[in-house]
């Protein structure tokens, strides 16, 4: 009898252990998780044309020029319009035509910049930075240069083959009795996913 007491203890212990190895077992699973990069092309910006206001005379009164782009793209037949704010500027048109507004063109010597912008296909540029020089010189002259637009407006995406074209314009501020000369300065435009 003896042995079939110990049996009997031995028997009950073994069922426990195949219990808790069997809950164990039905409990453990294995899974696997995919990751996932996309490495973009850089940003690279090519200018296509620069900005251009073109010529004008001053006056004693001061006055505002505006290029102002397209909202279409720039071609040869629409590069912007250019506009004085009052008559104390006259726009020397491209044929000559003393105008306070203009159509810019391919014949003009005014236009709207036209930036190409690629990138990674379908993709936003969500860093627009775009700052314009505090002035344009002409040797110790300086001409206020106020403000940038651009078109597209909103936000900026780039197409499904990674490309974008940007069009800008400008307000320069003309002085009572600007002094003659040929301007420039340099707009640094920073985009970036």
């Amino acid at each position: 009898m003896r042995n079939f007491k110990g049996l009997l203890i031995a028997a009950p212990l073994a069922f426990a252990g195949l219990l808790v190895l069997g809950a164990g077992a039905a409990s453990a699973d294995t899974g696997s998780v995919t990751t996932s990069l996309t490495v973009l092309p850089p940003v690279a910006i090519t200018v296509t044309q620069n900005l251009a206001f073109g010529s004008l005379t001053s006056s004693a009164t001061a006055a505002n020029v505006t290029v102002a782009p397209p909202t279409t793209a720039v071609n040869a037949a629409n590069a912007g319009t250019r506009v004085a704010s009052t008559t104390g500027v006259t726009l020397i048109g491209h044929t000559g035509a003393v105008t306070t507004a203009q159509n810019c063109n391919a014949t003009s010597a005014c236009g709207a910049a036209v930036l190409t912008v690629t990138g990674g296909a379908s993709s936003t540029l969500n860093t627009v930075t775009i700052t314009p020089p505090a002035n344009l010189t002409s040797g110790a002259n300086t001409m206020a240069f106020s403000a940038t637009t651009v078109s597209p407006t909103g936000t900026l995406a780039l197409d499904g083959t990674g490309n974008l074209i940007v069009n800008m314009g400008g307000t320069l501020a003309v002085a009572a009795n600007q002094a003659a000369g040929a301007y420039t300065g340099s707009i640094s435009v920073t985009l970036d996913y």
